[in-house]
C-alpha cells in the first residue's frame, strides 16, 4: 500500500464526485430518458474500472496502473489526476526490486 501514490486516492474521489454531480445535473436538465441513461451507465463503468486498477495496485499488481489509468482518462480533464497517479503507482511496483539499498 505505501508504494500507491496519494494521487491516487485523491484522483479517485474526485473522479466519484464527478461522477455523481454528472449525473445528477444529466438527470435533472434531461430527465432520465434513454441517452442519459447510457451516458450514466458509461461513467459507472470507467469509475468502476478506475476502482478496479487501484485494487490491482494495492495487491502490488502493476498491470493494475494500466486498468486505473484506461478508467480515469474518461474523467478527463480532471480524471488526469488520478492516472498520472496510476501510472506512477505502477512504476514504483514494476521498479521496486531494483532499487538501490
Amino acid at each position: 500500500m505505501k508504494k500507491i501514490n496519494k494521487k491516487v486516492l485523491i484522483g479517485l474521489i474526485i473522479n466519484l464526485l464527478v461522477m455523481i454531480v454528472g449525473i445528477y445535473r444529466l438527470s435533472g436538465e434531461y430527465g432520465w430518458d434513454s441517452l442519459t441513461k447510457g451516458f450514466a451507465a458509461v461513467m459507472l463503468l470507467a469509475f468502476l474500472t478506475s476502482l478496479a486498477g487501484v485494487a490491482l495496485l494495492t495487491r502490488g499488481n502493476p498491470a493494475g496502473g494500466i486498468v486505473g489509468a484506461v478508467g480515469s482518462a474518461f474523467f478527463v480533464p480532471i480524471g488526469l489526476i488520478c492516472m498520472i497517479g496510476c501510472l506512477q503507482s505502477r512504476d514504483n511496483i514494476r521498479f521496486a526490486g531494483h532499487a538501490p539499498g
